[in-house]
């Protein structure tokens, strides 16, 4: 039986699996471990021991005093539990508390994920894999080799060496008009830049407070997330990040396209409606997808609050063109979505400024 770390204060457990380290396992287990190169050197992964036993699988070279010994300390990156452990570690949960990076990656696969959009995967190294936390955006690009542009993440921070990208078709935007015309090549180095932006899981949904505990366990308010073309990139990475919590709390995905053919990627959606009990997807009908009014995007979000009855405990997060994030502060709040429980990040198709990510 593969041994298990709680985390406190968060409540939030993980299993260890073979010769991982208790910083790998946590990371892939969707926590948000704070660390920095992962390699023994910076101290970012010092974490106290509580209860149970360690032992060291990697040579570090981090100096950890011996009155930090005695009093439990040790690095997660170069140890592995011998028992179950209970361990003390505040989770990364604010942006502010992530540093700025600036790494290179390699494109590993492109590959279109519909007319108007294709996937690109960048590969990075174990010592440089990016720290970030999901619905979180990076400048690509911007060297000699590449034009520069900022996209959202849609992987999860849980493999933070493959990082996700959903590339729109923008005909007068440099770096979109060479991925689709095949100028950017399989195996060509990437300038990555980041993370920015705020559009994250709300902090006390990473390290839970004990009044959002149930019997001392993890849990989570329901969460309501509503895309528009590629604003389901960072909400396809908040989403993987709470599927990975565990718990039983509905979410709920509300998805809008361009056209009424490029709802991209809905065949992954429809298999974590069939894989999780809690998990429900509406793709929405195509007369609400031009997002060319306020009127249109009101009529939107209005129709998604009348289907919930009580939308007091939600916290909504919404990715999508202006219109539909005006909208939404507008009347989620007047439905009951409660004080600080929305997040929007404005996605654009076409002409986009600093304000206005892709």
């Amino acid at each position: 039986m593969a041994p298990q770390v709680k985390v406190l204060p968060s409540g939030r457990k993980f299993f260890v699996e073979g010769r991982e380290s208790i910083l790998d396992a946590g990371l892939r287990a969707g926590l948000n471990l704070p660390y920095g190169c992962a390699n023994g050197n910076c101290g970012n992964c010092l974490a106290r021991l509580v209860s149970g036993g360690l032992k060291k699988i990697r040579h570090y070279d981090f100096h950890v005093s011996e009155a930090e010994k005695t009093q439990g300390y040790f690095l997660t990156c170069s140890h592995a539990p011998l028992t179950d452990i209970e361990i003390e570690v505040k989770l990364t949960s604010s942006p502010g508390e992530i540093p700025a990076q600036d790494i290179i990656g390699k494109i590993k696969k492109i590959e279109p994920l519909s007319d108007q959009v294709m996937a690109l995967q960048v590969r990075l190294a174990r010592a440089d894999k990016l720290q970030f936390l999901a619905g979180q955006r990076v400048v690509l690009g911007g060297n000699d080799a590449l034009p520069e542009i900022e996209l959202s993440i849609a992987s999860c921070p849980c493999n933070a060496v493959n990082l996700a990208f959903h590339v729109p078709l923008l005909p007068e935007e440099p770096f979109s008009e060479q991925l689709f015309a095949g100028a950017i090549k399989i195996g060509q180095p990437l300038r990555i830049r980041g993370p920015k932006g705020q559009f994250v899981l709300f902090e006390d949904l990473v390290d839970v407070p004990s009044p959002k505990r149930r019997n001392d366990e993890f849990t989570l308010p329901p969460l309501l997330f509503l895309s528009w073309h590629t604003g389901f990139a960072p909400v396809r990475s908040l989403i993987e990040h709470a599927l990975s919590f565990e718990t039983e709390t509905p979410l709920y995905l509300y998805r809008l396209s361009p056209t009424p053919d490029d709802i991209y990627l809905d065949n992954l959606c429809r298999s974590w409606q069939d894989v999780f009990d809690h998990f429900y997807y509406h793709p929405l009908p195509y007369r609400y997808t031009l997002m060319s009014s306020r009127k249109e995007a009101d009529a939107i979000i209005e129709e998604i609050a009348a289907r919930h009855e009580n939308l007091a405990d939600f916290n909504v997060y919404v990715a999508g063109p202006e219109p539909l994030v005006e909208s939404a502060a507008a009347i989620f709040p007047a439905a009951g979505v409660p004080a600080g429980g929305l997040k929007t990040e404005i996605v654009c198709l076409g002409f986009c400024d600093e304000r206005t990510p892709l």
